[in-house]
């Protein structure tokens, strides 16, 4: 008792409580088992199969009473299965209202909600077109319009803060030239005479049949090529659609199971692009009333020039309001930009990724196949939306249609791998584009139909590019500008049961709101005089530089011994005996014609000169801030006064006019400097000795080395480093395919192609 005693018994049990517990559990187990009766099961396991069978005939062979069976036949039998389904049966009812009905009934259908154009911005710029021989109104001629201040303080055309326009080089690809062309001399492009591999570019282009561009008979050194050079001032006006916003709007207004079903509910239809030119000494420059931009303007234009490659990916392009980019005889659509330097012209500070060369060839060879699919399975067809969508193809509706046409799916893929199998890779592997949008992996390269249906889901863009070139702006003017988009209505003649508001069904059209206003776009009129001499006797000597919209290039007019009253400009006549003049000589560049040459020519410029002097001495009396103390200080000083299309004065005198005037004399060597190989191609003149492709390879290095320079990419339809034949030209615009037709055929498959009479490439592009 005594070792008990003192002890901690709380302490005793928690220590110990586990093991009697595991003890109990012990002793009840064996007891379970001590107690429990075991043997052996008397039956085997065919007795219960055999038990099973018979049951199962017993079953089979039974037949159903016919008073039963009556009773179930009764006529009130549906009213009975009716009362059930209500909650009344006549003999008894439920005790409780069901939650819901058996089949829930669908949400009323509302009106989406329609997102605006954002972020719309506006860069005038410029750019030479190769067009088709069709007559139309020239938008930029010179007429009566509004200038605006441009913030420099003086009305002064060129003064040094305003910047200075930049030069465009030759295109890698180079213009096109007629098919079949014969040079001066008799030498074809591509014949012997020429120097140039048959198998080049410049010769696989000649290639081409007639047809393919229609009876020119151009020549390639000389102007009678059969297209006109139109250099064409322009306002590029982008924004961005709300993409996702728009789908997810229509999934919650539709009721649509997914995003995909909701985006199949949006069908863009047209759009409606307004403008306003600044009002000049106006409190409110931007007071006037909004005007209609005429969008016919650019798709007359659009219908007479080939489609440049585009740098933007289709994911963020739709074919109604994502202008198509004509094509550019100089520079290109990657490196033409604002003014400021900030913004590409072809494309929206939002959309941050532009294309490379090889995935432009990708995205090309993409929709050639997909178009020359449709063809074959005659599903093309003529779209009836408005906007761009009447000039090119829609390649999303055609992937679409493709997605249960095997044949098409097969055709696409073997058209595919057909132009991309002859590049340096040579792989045809499926093609990967910007952010890891892939909507022919699996089928590129393929051609089967199997292989299209394990194609990855399309990814559905942020955003969608809105993009329009005004055409019809004036030089001098400045402009803003706002959109709207034209939707499908998506319940137009629905059921009215269907709709929360039987109003959703009326009119077949839906407008967007209109996009807040962009910035102001100022084009310039870019003509710049300068002094180069004052005679009081003999007159002025003006040096004009001035951009051209007849060879879309800079040109320099040197006017000598102009007298008071006379315009500044030449204008030809033509006498008795049939010759020309009053025409100015000077230097022009031709780019469509490939020409670079002196020649006499029409300069016109909207300025009059209205008095000059010469300075050679400043008079105290006239200056008496500058103190000269009665000493007649000795200066040389020219000074002339003009008059402006605006009937506004204009001061020039020699002494501001220094640095501009050097700055504008650069820009003028260095587009010489860009396109010195056409002078060594034209020689003394359109015909002369060192005309043609071969002054052209002479420009280059002359024989071989010529030649090489032209296979390397220099020259015209190839581009360099690619391997591709052909000038490459988009395949997207109705009415034919684009040379990008030609990319990766051998030059068997491409005569072959050319030869079929099918159109492709380029059949009926114009």
């Amino acid at each position: 008792m005594s070792k008990l005693k003192g002890k901690n018994w709380k302490e005793l049990i928690l220590g110990h409580c586990e093991k009697v517990v595991f003890g109990g559990v012990v002793l009840f187990v064996l007891t379970t088992v001590v107690s429990a009766r075991w043997g052996t099961y008397q039956k085997q396991p065919i007795e219960f199969e055999q038990a099973v069978n018979t049951q199962d005939g017993a079953f089979m062979s039974s037949v159903f009473p016919p008073e039963q069976r009556a009773e179930l036949d009764a006529p009130y039998a549906d009213d009975l299965v009716e009362g059930v389904l209500r909650g009344n049966t006549g003999s008894y009812e439920y005790s409780t209202v069901w939650l819901s009905p058996i089949y829930k009934p669908k949400a009323k259908l509302k009106e989406p909600t329609y997102q605006p154009i954002e972020n719309l911005v506006a860069d005038a710029g410029k750019t030479l077109l190769q067009l088709a021989p069709e007559p139309i109104e020239e938008p930029n001629a010179l007429q009566p319009g509004v200038k605006v201040d441009d913030g420099s303080g003086t009305d002064t055309p060129g003064t040094p803060d305003q910047v200075l326009p930049g030069v465009a080089g030759p295109r890698v690809q180079g213009p096109r030239v007629a098919p079949g062309a014969v040079g001066p001399g008799g030498r074809g492009p591509g014949g012997p005479a020429s120097g140039a591999d048959p198998a080049s570019g410049l010769a696989g282009e000649m290639m081409a049949s007639d047809d393919q561009y229609g009876s020119i008979g151009a020549g390639f050194g000389g102007r009678s090529s059969g297209y006109e050079a139109h250099g064409a001032r322009f306002v590029a006006i982008r924004g961005v659609l709300p993409h996702k916003s728009l789908i997810q709007s229509y999934k919650k207004a539709l009721n649509a199971e997914t995003i995909q079903e909701a985006a199949q509910q949006i069908v863009f239809w047209d759009f409606e692009l307004q403008r306003k030119a600044a009002i000049p000494g106006a409190a409110d420059p931007w007071s006037d009333e909004w005007e209609p931009v005429d969008i016919e303007v650019a798709v007359d234009l659009l219908g007479r020039t080939d489609f440049d490659i585009d740098i933007v990916s289709e994911e963020y392009r739709d074919s109604v309001f994502t202008m198509p980019l004509p094509y550019r005889v100089t520079g290109t659509w990657d490196t033409s930009i604002s003014l400021d330097g900030k913004r590409i012209l072809a494309s929206h500070p939002r959309i941050k990724h532009l294309l490379n060369e090889k995935e432009k060839e990708e995205q090309e060879a993409r929709a050639a196949a997909l178009i020359r699919a449709a063809q074959e399975a005659k599903t093309l067809k003529n779209d009836q939306k408005g906007g761009f969508g009447q000039v090119q193809h829609n390649t999303r509706s055609l992937q679409t249609a493709m997605g249960s046409n095997s044949a098409m799916q097969e055709s696409f893929g073997q058209n595919y791998a057909s132009m991309m199998g002859m590049g340096e890779e040579g792989s045809g592997a499926a093609p990967t584009s910007a952010g890891g949008y892939n909507p022919y992996s699996g089928a590129a390269g393929m051609g089967t139909g199997a292989a299209f249906g394990r194609m990855a889901v399309v990814a559905t863009p942020d955003l969608l590019l809105f993009r329009f070139f005004d055409f019809s702006v004036v030089p001098g003017n400045s402009y803003v500008y706002r959109v709207r988009l034209k939707l499908r209505n998506p319940n137009y003649d629905r059921d009215v049961g269907e709709l929360d508001d039987p109003a959703f069904r009326e009119g077949e059209f839906r407008f967007t709101p209109w996009s807040e206003t962009s910035n102001p776009a100022m084009v310039q009129d870019e003509t710049e005089m300068f002094l180069a001499r004052v005679d009081e006797k003999r007159g002025v000597d003006l040096d004009v530089y001035q951009w051209m919209t007849e060879t879309g290039t800079y040109v320099k007019g040197p006017f000598k011994k102009l007298q008071r009253g006379d315009r500044i400009a030449a204008i030809g006549t033509e006498d008795s005996r049939g010759n020309m003049t009053g025409q100015l000589e000077t230097d022009v560049l031709r780019p469509v014609d490939m020409t670079f040459a002196t020649e006499e020519i029409d300069y016109v410029t909207s300025n009059t000169l209205i008095d000059f002097r010469h300075l050679s001495a400043m008079s105290p009396e006239n200056h008496p801030d500058l103190d000269l103390g009665g000493r007649r200080l000795k200066i040389s000083l020219d000074e002339a006064l003009t008059m402006n299309q605006f009937g506004e004065l204009v001061v020039l005198d020699s002494a501001s006019q220094d640095a501009r005037y050097k700055a504008i004399e650069a820009r003028q060597n260095q587009q010489a400097d860009l396109w010195d190989h056409l002078k060594n191609a034209t020689g003394v003149g359109a015909g002369g000795p060192g005309s043609g492709l071969e002054g052209l390879l002479q420009g280059y290095g002359g024989g071989e080395e010529g030649a090489a320079g032209m296979e390397s990419g220099y020259g015209m339809g190839m581009e360099s480093g690619s391997g591709r034949r052909g000038r490459r030209r988009s395949s997207l615009k109705r009415g034919g395919m684009g040379m990008g037709m030609g990319m990766g055929m051998g030059m068997e498959g491409y005569e072959a192609e050319m030869s079929s009479g099918s159109g492709i490439p380029g059949s009926g592009g114009f």
